[in-house]
């Protein structure tokens, strides 16, 4: 169980010296305990979910109540999630989302976090949650999913078949997968 998270604060009031005399936390108690839920239920979920050889994420994943600073606030209208660092914001519209929902939200900024690019992100949501608060990538990752590829995974752009880098298949929706506009249009193909 997760006992207690790190909340980013932000200041109130300033010393005549510039230093901060009194903060408050970006998350209220709703939302920290919302992210501590989500988190108990990630961790039990990455034991269940198959990511043989993927020791270093499971490990990053599993510190995130250690390792990330959370913080509550708007992004704009249609982002929920954004990870800068070690630092991950989830917007209103997170927190308002269906519990398996906000839980997929807070895995995929979490893969984020441990150093996964937009296609491993999107990649081991849509293979830990397909069916259970997942959603397909939108047309905005595809440009990302060619120029950055993935840390721990391959991608067909032809087929959408995604595999970790050793060969494992993921669990995906493969035709989810498939880039609507590959470059000098058509192949596609491995990244």
């Amino acid at each position: 169980m997760v006992d207690s998270i790190r909340v980013r604060t932000r200041c109130l009031e300033t010393a005549w010296h510039g230093g901060c005399t009194r903060s408050e936390p970006t998350c209220n108690q709703s939302q920290v305990n919302s992210i501590g839920a989500a988190l108990d239920r990630i961790y039990r979920k990455v034991d269940g979910c198959d990511l043989r050889g993927l020791t270093d994420l499971k490990n990053c994943i599993k510190r995130a109540h250690l390792d990330v600073v959370w913080k509550c606030g708007s992004l704009g209208d249609s982002i929920v999630g954004q990870t800068s660092g070690n630092e991950i914001t989830l917007t209103p519209s997170a927190f308002g989302d269906t519990t398996a929902r906000f839980e997929a939200i807070v895995f995929h900024e979490i893969v984020h976090s441990c150093g996964g690019t937009e296609l491993d992100s999107e990649a081991f949501e849509n293979h830990c949650y397909r069916g259970a608060g997942a959603t397909p990538p939108t047309s905005d990752d595809f440009p990302k999913f060619r120029d950055d590829g993935g840390r721990w995974v391959n991608w067909n752009g032809s087929s959408g078949a995604v595999t970790t880098k050793d060969g494992q298949n993921l669990n995906v929706n493969r035709p989810d997968f498939v880039d609507p506009s590959p470059p000098g249009g058509g192949g596609g193909g491995w990244i």
